[in-house]
This record gives structure tokens, C-alpha cells and sequence, in this order.
């Protein structure tokens, strides 16, 4: 299909290259340096209203591990020089693929690639298998409808963004545990509570064994944002530090983990 220079993949690709990335990384290593001592010299900051230094001491021994392992500097993102909304077809040596848009959802832009001769569908980040989604843009509800529309296509092998190879089921469990979220977020959204505050007083027993359960975090700020209307730019290091906060004291247990 023709060009979309105004393309949500191609936007989300620009305001998010791997320099900011790689400004996170090093922060985080500054304010690791710093110890217990720049800890007290982030509350002292706090009380005249600087408070970025607290997020980052917070976000940091969550972030390093995440992202050290990765090189960021000198890799400018290099925007696509075709691009298509809705789906599109392409054909790929003997294969015929349909590409199909179904963001926002994880990210502005996601789209899944579907094989339909095999019956292959390669989800991307729209299913993370056995681990908490990551709603970075929403809306929540919109990923629950791309979860409805793959699941009604004729797929014998999900090759997810995240995990093992699974079935539609996958896709299936994370519209429930989406589903879920919503419907307890909502209960605490209503009762007047903050976002804050849900995540960290909501419970999700029925998948108490996936990873990454601080996730919840970004997810229920997600959902708060659906609730009121707000359109805003998530602050991204508030939600690394919120995680960050979640996984030390919530969920101390922590496993291998890769964050997209």
C-alpha cells in the first residue's frame, strides 16, 4: 500500500530511539554510585520539589539489568521506507504473508505477520506467554479487541513476542488477564482510589505464576489514563521507578526478564 509518513509505527519509532535508552542507563549507573547516600540526598532534593533523582535511584537496580546488556550508542533509528496502515499482503520468497495493524496497543504501532498457508501467526508484543503484558500506550480495551480479532483466525502455531510457542490459547489468556485488570482497576478507579495505590493493592491469583508481575504497575497507570480521558505522554521514567518500587518490595522474587 502507499506510503503513511504519518504511520503510528513510524512515530513511536522516532520518539523512542535507543539514545533515550541509553540516557536511562546512564543515569541509573550515576545513582547506583551513590548508594544509600544518594538516597539521602535525593529526599533532601525531594523537599524543595526535585524529585527526578528519587525516580531514577528507584528505577535504576531494576532498569541496569534490563538494559546492560545492550549497546544503544550509535544506533539511530532508521525509519522504514514502506510503510502501510490496515493490513497488507506481502510476498516473501514462496510465502504469502498478511500483515495486519492491530496497535495501539503494546506500542502506537503493532502489527502481527500471519501466515495464513500455515496457519503461523507471529504476535509480536501483543502476547507476551506466561509473563504480565506491558501496556506502555493502550488502550487496554483496544489490545482486548486485537486478542478477539486473532483469535478468530484459522492459527495452529502462535510464535509470541515474549515465551514458548503456544496456540490461540495464549492469546485467549491474555485477553482474561486483561480483562481481569480492567475489572479490578475500575472497582478502585471508582472507589477513589489512585493509580498508586491499585497497583499495588491489586491481586491477580489466577496468575500469580507468571513473571514480571510489576508490570502491574505500568498497566493499571494505563488503565487510569483510559479511565479519566488523558491523552498525555506517559512519563516513562515515573513508571520505571514505579516498577522498580513493586518488584524490590512487592515481588522480591525476580526472574530473567527482557522489557520492550
Amino acid at each position: 500500500m502507499a506510503s503513511a509518513p504519518n504511520c503510528r509505527c513510524v512515530q513511536d519509532l522516532l520518539a523512542s530511539p535507543a539514545s533515550r535508552n541509553q540516557a536511562l542507563l546512564n543515569a541509573a549507573r550515576l545513582v547506583g554510585a551513590l548508594g544509600w547516600g544518594g538516597r539521602a540526598i535525593a529526599r533532601v532534593l525531594d523537599s524543595v520539589g526535585v524529585d527526578r533523582l528519587t525516580q531514577l535511584i528507584d528505577a535504576g537496580p531494576f532498569a541496569l539489568p534490563l538494559f546492560e546488556p545492550f549497546e544503544f550508542k550509535g544506533n539511530p533509528p532508521v525509519p522504514p521506507t514502506r510503510t502501510f496502515e490496515g493490513e497488507l499482503t506481502l510476498r516473501v520468497g514462496d510465502k504469502e504473508a498478511l500483515l495486519i495493524e492491530v496497535g495501539p496497543a503494546h506500542t502506537l504501532g503493532d502489527c502481527v505477520v500471519y501466515l495464513f498457508g500455515d496457519r503461523l501467526l507471529y504476535t509480536g508484543d501483543i502476547l507476551f506467554k506466561d509473563a504480565h503484558p506491558l501496556v506502555w500506550e493502550g488502550p487496554v480495551s483496544n489490545w482486548i479487541a486485537a486478542c478477539d480479532r486473532l483469535c478468530k483466525l484459522e492459527v495452529d502455531v502462535v510464535v509470541p513476542g515474549h515465551g514458548p510457542l503456544t496456540t490461540l490459547e495464549g492469546l485467549r489468556e491474555t485477553r482474561t488477564y486483561l480483562e481481569r485488570l480492567t475489572a479490578q482497576a475500575r472497582e478502585r478507579f471508582d472507589a477513589g482510589m489512585t493509580a498508586e495505590e491499585a497497583a499495588w493493592d491489586i491481586q491477580l491469583e489466577e496468575f500469580a505464576d507468571w513473571i514480571d508481575a510489576e508490570r502491574i504497575y505500568v498497566n493499571v497507570h494505563t488503565l487510569y489514563r483510559e479511565f479519566t480521558g488523558d491523552t498525555s505522554e506517559a512519563d516513562v521514567l515515573a513508571l520505571f521507578a514505579g516498577m522498580g518500587r513493586l518488584a524490590r518490595s512487592k515481588f522480591p522474587i525476580t526472574r530473567g526478564r527482557v522489557l520492550a
